[in-house]
């Protein structure tokens, strides 16, 4: 518009401007500009321009959106389910990586290598709360941290016993013994003690201790336990990361939980602490430690109760009064209950608030967070060897701690379609329920679960005992023991006559065979004396068939034998 109330000068044509779209009569003055003229070249240019837009958007399209998260190893297994459940549940393509490093290197990838903070992955997951320190130092730089619980997580020591079912009962006064060397034998007369007076092993069996080498958050929690329930014995440092005790002649290191369950199932006699869920999947030759807990009772975490320790943790005095503060008081290990399991976590997820520089996968992670503490989702966790979250801890995060997180707000949010939607279904960006969108293995993997775990359910479940009437139980029981003799002794006399039978009819079958041969030779003899087959001499024997004169100087025969002849043998007589 400035062009076209343009002057140039005095004496000079003003030039019209014809408008692009909007046809006029001065389009086709000579002085004239019209943005409905182009050269073949602007024109080519700009179909070559909307066309690269038009593939740039469709690549955008199908490239994969990606969230990368490292730490605890223990949760591995866990991730990668749920990693591979909500991809196949995405109507937009994914990659979702998830690297099992510790949960040291989880929180250390997500805080980011000093100063400015920059962090390596979307994502940490931890066995423990982040340290004070690393809190501290991202609050100094004005980043904002949320901790997201997961899960509830039993933890214990295993043995390989070989011997399947055998109980051992420790203590955790023991087991600080056993990891700082006092006790090294299995033999050692506490363990014997603890164990009713009888020994585990009848001889010397030196005892092998296997330990995580790397910052383990597992090692972490055991180190916590043990320093609470045993400061007397115990002597290394509370709630530390790296094991402290490579020196203790009897350890073993190994770097994950994956390689320290693969130890445990390779060499008798070994101990290692672990998740429980992971040691009670190793087969019968490992063993559970019945462990005494706060009340004073010896159980394994397969008999107690893990969710009970974490029923309070929401009003706990360590629990934060908002999600981005420090989470390190949080604990709840050693909790009072006769079968409250004394050895619990709760398994955390670091995020931070700001992941609006992330693009496409800070929406993603929101979307990824909303399913794993989806209720259904949180179901599943049993069949991996955890406990879920309490509903109260469950809600507060879904309602108080995820809706922080603050992603490009530019994007589109993803769409949660429970039931089939027509159209928004079919969209980007939509997360399925399995019921109606997942993959044939995720889906053959879950009938297996959920048969397994009705399974486990009639196999624990107690009977329904009230109203029955046990003494006619019994009553009908002998009646049916009684009908079963009876056809027994009937049977029986069956058999016996049929046995009887099947005797006389061989007896007779043997006499039969021996007359029929005893016939046959007299036949055969008969008829090999016939006249014209006699020759001249004395005693002979040319075939089978023995003469002799009689004393009497007669030709009566007498037959001394009867024997088979020879194949290709003749018959000679003396007469």
């Amino acid at each position: 518009t400035a062009a076209a109330t343009m002057i140039l000068g005095g004496g000079t044509t003003q030039y019209s401007l014809e408008q692009q779209g909007l046809v006029e009569a001065t389009g086709s003055n000579v002085d004239g500009l019209s943005g409905n003229r182009f050269t073949q070249t602007a024109q080519a240019l700009a179909d070559l321009t909307s066309m690269v837009n038009s593939i740039q958007l469709q690549m955008t399209a199908r490239l994969p959106i990606v969230l990368q998260g490292s730490g605890s190893s223990a949760m591995a297994l866990v991730m990668w389910k749920f990693m591979d459940q909500f991809s196949a549940m995405s109507s937009s393509p994914l990659w979702i990586g998830y690297r099992g490093t510790g949960s040291g290197t989880g929180a250390k990838e997500i805080v980011g290598n000093g100063p400015p903070y920059v962090p390596l992955t979307t994502f940490g997951i931890s066995d423990v709360p982040m340290s004070t320190a690393s809190w501290s130092a991202l609050k100094n730089a004005n980043i904002q941290i949320v901790h997201i619980p997961l899960a509830v997580s039993a933890m214990n020591w295993f043995i390989h016993t070989g011997v399947t079912p055998l109980k051992v009962q420790l203590t955790s006064c023991i087991l600080a013994k056993i990891y700082t060397g006092v006790i090294t034998t299995w033999d050692d007369a506490e363990i014997t003690s603890v164990n009713g007076g009888t020994p585990i092993v009848l001889t010397p069996t030196p005892i092998r201790f296997l330990f995580r080498s790397g910052s383990s958050g597992t090692t972490a929690v055991i180190t916590e336990f043990l320093t609470r329930s045993c400061p007397e014995f115990w002597i290394f440092p509370s709630a530390s990361l790296i094991p402290q005790w490579f020196n203790i002649s009897g350890g073993v290191s190994q770097a994950t939980t994956a390689s320290l369950a693969s130890a445990l199932t390779s060499n008798a006699w070994h101990i290692g602490y672990m998740e429980s869920g992971v040691g009670q999947a190793l087969g019968s030759n490992i063993t559970e430690v019945s462990l005494r807990n706060k009340a004073g009772k010896f159980l394994t975490s397969a008999q107690a109760n893990v969710p009970a320790a974490a029923s309070a943790v929401l009003n706990s005095p360590g629990w934060p009064t908002t999600p981005t503060e420090n989470f390190s008081g949080v604990t709840i290990l050693d909790q009072p209950g006769d079968t409250t399991w004394p050895i619990v976590s709760l398994p955390f997820m670091f995020v931070r608030v700001d992941n609006t520089a992330s693009g496409e996968a800070g929406m993603l992670l929101i979307a990824f967070l909303q399913f794993l503490l989806q209720a259904s989702t949180q179901a599943n966790l049993v069949s991996l060897g955890l406990s879920p979250l309490p509903e109260d801890v469950r809600l507060y995060t879904l309602n108080l701690a995820v809706p922080l997180l603050l992603p490009d707000t530019r994007l589109s949010r993803w769409y949660a379609e429970s039931v089939p939607t027509a159209y928004t279904g079919a969209g980007s960006r939509v997360i399925t329920d399995p019921s109606v969108k997942t993959n044939y293995y995720n889906y053959e993997i879950q009938a297996l679960q959920d048969g397994v775990a009705s399974a486990r359910g009639l196999a624990l479940a107690p009977p329904a005992l009230a109203g029955v009437n046990f003494t006619q139980i019994l009553i009908n029981f002998n009646a049916t023991i009684q009908q079963l003799n009876s056809r027994l002794d009937t049977q029986d006399h069956h058999t016996k006559t049929l046995q009887s039978v099947a005797i006389a009819g061989i007896a007779f079958g043997v006499a039969g065979v021996c007359l029929a041969i005893f016939a046959s030779c007299r036949v055969f003899v008969i008829s090999s004396v016939s006249p014209g087959n006699t020759t001249g001499g004395s005693m002979s024997q040319s075939g089978s068939v023995r003469r002799a004169r009689s004393a009497s100087g007669d030709d009566d025969l007498l037959i001394t034998k009867c024997e088979p002849l020879a194949k290709g043998s003749s018959i000679g007589l003396s007469v």
